[in-house]
């Protein structure tokens, strides 16, 4: 075979090689009558957007904010019941009957009106001259006093809702009745209480 005859033959070959590399294989159609092939489909797990939506959406309830509280009766010492206030930090007691159940709320600021003579809260002026020496004589005098005395004398409402409660409405309860908590009763059981500070704590995080 000639040189020339040679090269045309190689250039033939070549452009064969190149067509059968660039053109891409087609899949054979599908015999007549058959499904094309199902397409594979992705199962996600877990709480659907709906669900998390519906969870995201439920409003916040008493039973959430609950927290465990010390209870006083009527016949408690005062000055116990002012222990309890200052050991634990608390904003007010809750008052029970002989069955477990609130009948009232006990303010701090209601121990310290049984301890605060009246013409001192009446005159701050007079409050001011008095020496430490009486001031903590005062504060002696409490010491045979009961949490029935210092029980405020006209009947208010009770803070007293139930766990299903939702945020307003137990903070609607709060405002109402100027207490710095809410008692919290399910099936005629004292179960806890829902103070000021939780309450403002969970509002302003969300």
């Amino acid at each position: 075979m000639s040189r020339e005859a040679w090269s045309a033959l190689s250039c033939r070959m070549a452009w064969k090689v190149l067509a059968d590399v660039s053109v891409p294989a087609r899949r054979a159609p599908d015999p007549p009558g058959e499904p094309p092939p199902a397409r594979r489909k992705t199962h996600v797990t877990g709480t659907s957007a709906a669900g998390r939506r519906g969870e995201e959406d439920s409003p916040m309830r008493a039973r959430d904010l609950l927290t465990a509280f010390p209870t006083v009766t009527l016949e408690t010492p005062v000055a116990e019941a002012a222990r309890l206030l200052a050991d634990q930090g608390l904003p007010g007691l809750i008052v029970v009957d002989g069955d477990g159940l609130p009948i009232s709320i006990l303010p701090g600021t209601q121990v310290l009106r049984l301890a605060v003579p009246g013409y001192c809260q009446d005159d701050p002026a007079l409050a001011r001259v008095v020496d430490e020496a009486h001031a903590d004589g005062f504060l002696r005098a409490v010491a045979g006093r009961t949490v029935r005395e210092a029980m405020p004398r006209e009947r208010r409402e009770l803070p007293v809702t139930d766990p299903d409660a939702t945020v307003l409405e137990v903070a609607a309860l709060m405002a109402r009745t100027h207490s710095p908590l809410a008692a919290v009763v399910d099936g005629g059981r004292l179960v806890g209480a829902v103070t000021l500070r939780t309450l403002l704590d969970r509002v302003l995080a969300a």
